[in-house]
């Protein structure tokens, strides 16, 4: 004899099923939060426990300062990338193996294997944008040469190291 699952059972199982799976990402997400959180909670207490013992040394010096009267510096949030003239070197490794004209992206694409249909839009965005920059630097200096897009914004710049006339 065979046994035929309701159609409204089913629906519970499968329902069931995913809640489960949502539940325990979620889980897993939470624990990821919280460890983040506990990490920063540490370095703010470090923090506060610096600046508490530099105001006690301000207080101590022959000069008086008070600490209120000192102007806030912000750090810097955004990483770079890459250790100073690193880009650099990528991209002009990458364009003497190209011997011939790269767009942006196949530069980018070709030294970090990030592609826009493989990466988060936004931070691939912001990879493109720090290599175009780079390279318009590089072009100011003269290390490679640029061939804009022609005006049609679906083109895109080209870039390639400067060819020597022989």
């Amino acid at each position: 004899m065979t046994w035929r699952t309701p159609s409204s059972l089913k629906w519970l199982i499968d329902k069931h099923s995913r809640l489960q799976g949502e539940v325990s990402l979620l889980e897993r997400q939470f624990a990821e939060l919280d460890r983040q959180a506990a990490e920063h909670r540490r370095l703010w207490e470090d923090a506060k426990r610096n600046l508490q013992a530099i105001e006690c040394a301000l207080g101590m010096h022959e000069i008086k300062v008070d600490p209120e009267d000192i102007e806030q510096v912000q750090p810097h949030v955004n990483k770079p990338m890459y250790r100073h003239g690193a880009m650099t070197r990528k991209i002009l490794t990458t364009l003497k193996s190209a011997q011939g004209w790269m767009s942006t992206g196949d530069v980018v694409r070709h030294v970090t294997g990030h592609t826009y249909e493989s990466t988060d839009h936004v931070l691939y965005e912001k990879i493109r944008r720090s290599f175009r920059s780079r390279m318009r630097a590089m072009v100011a200096k003269g290390q490679v040469e640029r061939r804009p897009s022609g005006g049609c914004y679906r083109e895109h710049t080209l870039w390639r190291l400067p060819q020597r006339d022989d």
